[in-house]
């Protein structure tokens, strides 16, 4: 498994409302609205702790 695939990545806003919040070799996407989120494509089990951690920042920073 390529290393990066584990890598923690800091989560972007890549649309309104789109945000990457995957690893450095994975991709991962968190789909935010007032009626309720979108995770798309959770990556390896290893990467899950990371993967909700970055929802977690982006919906702390979040006005949603």
């Amino acid at each position: 498994m390529p290393p990066d695939w584990t890598t923690p990545f800091e989560p972007v806003q890549i649309g309104d409302n789109l945000y990457y919040v995957g690893s450095a070799g994975l991709s991962a996407f968190l789909l935010t609205s007032p009626e309720g989120h979108v995770l798309i494509d959770a990556t390896l089990e290893t990467n899950v702790a990371g993967i909700l951690a970055a929802c977690c920042v982006v919906l702390s920073a979040s006005s949603i």
